[in-house]
């Protein structure tokens, strides 16, 4: 009888290998690694293309208006920093954050992009220096505040709105008192504005009159509307963005004329009803960070090394000239500064200028 030469531990060559298990993440490094597999490596710059096939790039015009918007989009909704903290100090500390925060968070947005020059900016920094993991919790909780944050722009804008436009659906104070609400919650002013002017979209499900749905559904509406362009093209987005910026300072700039046959250098010398510094400075972050926003799209910038530390420096500059020129014509113009609340500088336009 022939005995098999081979070992019992020896397999035979027509069997097949055992099944492995499948692999399981086990920790969310592992996680974070799954999810960044597919972005090129930080450490290596991607080759530009160039010509017929290569997809429109954002110049420096583009870039500073999507900058302007990211960051600011018009001094509407600054009008608290006046009155928490009165003209001088509120002027003075907008221009200091500019100094001291926004500029130093422009120099370093333009030099990280132009070292990284692809989508995904703060991300791909953080991936870079401290791995998968904290480049996930960067990305998410950037993508956190983001949601938070874009949600007070309709309700400034629908705010406006309706002091311009009659008809328009208005539920009890609820369009001011959301936006200022946010803000209040943002720079820890608990008890600043009453509870029954906090309408929440909760509360309007169960309000049996329809005006309060129908405003939120307005302001929806003016969310969609701004989201749609950033679908199909960014450099549509860029040129479109000009425009708008342009359309959107023109009567700020109207009422900074407007104002100053009016003008009054006595109000400067007035003071706030009560002075909070804290909630001064919190508006002033609110008015004037977000410059990093801009590296989440480097890679649509062409020349992001010459492109980028052009439109930052100058969105910089444009910001605080933004933000003071209107803010002082109002105070000059209107002695009820102290009033102030989000919105206030229509009420201003409407005093100057009369309700076009």
């Amino acid at each position: 009888m022939l005995m098999d030469s081979r070992t019992p531990a020896e397999p035979l060559l027509d069997e097949a290998p055992p099944p492995q298990p499948p692999r399981r993440v086990s920790s969310l490094s592992e996680i974070a690694e799954s999810i960044f597999s597919h972005l090129p490596s930080p450490h290596r710059r991607r080759t530009r293309t160039s010509g017929a096939g290569a997809s429109p790039k954002l110049g420096t015009l583009a870039v500073l208006a999507v900058v302007f918007f990211n960051v600011s989009g018009g001094p509407l909704g600054s009008e608290q920093l006046i009155a928490y903290g009165g003209p001088g100090f509120g002027l003075c500390a907008l221009v200091g954050f500019a100094a001291l925060f926004s500029l130093p968070q422009a120099l370093v947005t333009a030099e990280l992009s132009s070292a990284f020059p692809d989508n995904g900016g703060y991300s791909l920094w953080v991936q870079a220096a401290f791995g998968d993991f904290w480049a996930v919790q960067e990305s998410y909780w950037s993508w956190f505040s983001g949601v938070v944050d874009s949600a007070l722009y309709p309700v400034l804008l629908y705010t406006s709105a309706t002091h311009l436009i009659g008809g328009l659906p208005l539920n009890s104070g609820a369009a001011e008192g959301n936006a200022t609400a946010a803000l209040s919650l943002a720079s820890l002013g608990k008890g600043d504005f009453p509870d029954e002017a906090r309408a929440t979209l909760w509360s309007c499900l169960g309000d049996e009159d329809k005006s309060c749905g129908a405003e939120y559904l307005y302001r929806l509406l003016l969310l969609l509307a701004f989201t749609a362009p950033n679908c199909l093209s960014s450099a549509l987005v860029g040129r479109g963005l000009v425009g708008l910026g342009l359309f959107v300072m023109s009567p700020y700039l109207a009422l900074v004329v407007a104002a100053l046959p009016r003008a009054r250098p006595a109000n400067f010398r007035l003071r706030p009803t009560k002075f909070k510094p804290a909630a001064m400075v919190s508006v002033a972050y609110w008015s004037l960070s977000g410059f990093d926003s801009v590296s989440t799209f480097a890679g649509e910038v062409e020349a992001p090394h010459r492109t980028l530390p052009r439109a930052l420096l100058c969105g910089c500059l444009l910001m605080v000239v933004c933000y003071v020129l209107p803010l002082t014509a109002g105070v000059l113009a209107d002695e009820e500064w102290a009033h102030w609340k989000d919105g206030s500088l229509t009420h201003v336009a409407q005093l100057v200028g009369g309700r076009w």
